[in-house]
């Protein structure tokens, strides 16, 4: 059963309040901590796995063309979507998985769909595909590259190509969009390290001292009550970079 992000809330409310009486800690500032740790760590998780468990498939996405220069980034007269959600920034735009069109023009019939993929480029390296008859870009062998939140469509320049299909790795969603009574889309075996985290985050920023308070609580000197030490150990996945995997 998946986990609900208000049982992960109320679980690091519980355990910052019995350090900080005197302290009060919202669903939003303390799912706020949650969701910035966990983008992280959901970010290394998926980076070394061939899963699809957190993939997004958007369907539909309409194909679009600028009649105007709008500088940056707008260019007319080339095809082009717009990315539906944001992604994980991973090397050679990684967090797009595919991207598809149905190609419907076979001559066996209109009932017979083939589904084209497209193969991801840069504008710097096009024109190495364009002189090989193999890689040139083609409704056959599209290619796509992004810049910015638009990602621009070639090979299909002739042929009518109104929606594309998209597979991402998106990233979560803003704390103020999320409903903390639905299941949390996060790797189960690692709500451990996220606890750690976020507690790691909190005692940093309690650390920093309010001076003209007193605490009237068991303590008259809040920071002391956590450790000031790691509570990751530099062992743990956490701290290892993707090359490390």
């Amino acid at each position: 059963m998946a986990r609900i992000l208000r049982d992960v809330i109320n679980d690091i409310q519980s355990l910052l309040k019995q350090n900080f009486d005197d302290q009060e800690f919202t669903d939003v500032q303390v799912g706020y901590w949650i969701i910035t740790i966990a983008d992280r760590l959901r970010s290394q998780h998926i980076s070394k796995r061939r899963s699809g468990a957190f993939l997004a498939v958007y369907a539909n996405i309409p194909v679009s063309k600028f009649t105007t220069i709008e500088n940056p980034n707008q260019i007319p007269n080339r095809k082009y979507i717009e990315l539906p959600a944001c992604i994980y920034d991973y090397d050679l735009d990684a967090g797009i998985r595919y991207i598809s069109y149905w190609d419907n023009t076979d001559k066996c019939g209109s009932e017979y769909f083939r589904k084209r993929k497209f193969n991801r480029t840069s504008p710097d390296e096009i024109e190495l595909w364009e002189y090989n008859p193999y890689t040139k870009p083609s409704p056959e062998n599209p290619y796509f590259y992004r810049v910015d939140n638009y990602v621009y469509l070639l090979g299909i320049e002739c042929v009518n190509v109104d929606a594309v299909e998209i597979g991402l790795m998106q990233i979560l969603p803003d704390v103020r969009d999320i409903d903390i009574d639905e299941p949390f889309d996060f790797p189960a075996e690692l709500l451990h390290v996220l606890r750690m985290q976020v507690l790691n985050l909190a005692r940093f920023g309690l650390q920093v001292p309010d001076m003209g308070k007193v605490n009237t609580g068991d303590s008259n000197d809040p920071a002391s009550d956590i450790p000031t030490t790691k509570i990751v150990s530099v062992n743990d996945p956490v701290n290892r970079t993707e090359s490390e995997g």
